[in-house]
């Protein structure tokens, strides 16, 4: 698959926390490693719930992060720590690597993919690309 059909796999996918079924719709942490999958990442362990990472003791996986998360805060920290768990924090950006950012009132991460483009997970809207060049960049990672 080419980086353009692999990034129109995901746009418009509608939300649905702690789903891994891209046809029921995903949330941030499975948008993230499905699609580093589909760019030939080694994550079958994290989608088959065998490998996790450490969140306050815990270790939560794609079986049982709800579990341990329900609301925005947490989510949200969990989801950090996740990102800074898999990737190595970088200067700058390339094609796949994961940005955090301030929109709006918010900071959302997402999946850079290039020409100023991120892929974004949204609660009321789903998956949505969006053009950065408004927004403040805050980190960005990439996929160890």
């Amino acid at each position: 698959m080419s980086w353009y059909e692999i990034t129109e796999k995901y746009n418009a996918i509608k939300y649905k926390q702690g789903s891994w079924d891209i046809d029921e719709g995903l949330d941030c942490i499975s948008m993230i490693v499905l699609f580093m999958k589909d760019i030939g990442k080694d994550v079958d362990d994290l989608i088959d719930g065998s490998k996790g990472f450490e969140y306050k003791g815990n270790i939560l996986t794609a079986t049982t992060f709800l579990d341990y998360v329900n609301d925005k805060v947490e989510i949200n920290k969990a989801l950090k720590l996740f990102i800074k768990q898999h990737c190595n924090k970088v200067d700058r950006m390339k094609k796949g690597d994961i940005v955090f950012f301030n929109y709006r009132k918010d900071i959302l991460l997402g999946v850079y993919l290039g020409a100023g483009l991120v892929m974004c997970c949204f609660e009321t809207y789903g998956i949505k690309k969006i053009k950065l060049r408004t927004f403040n960049i805050m980190e960005i990672y990439r996929w160890v």
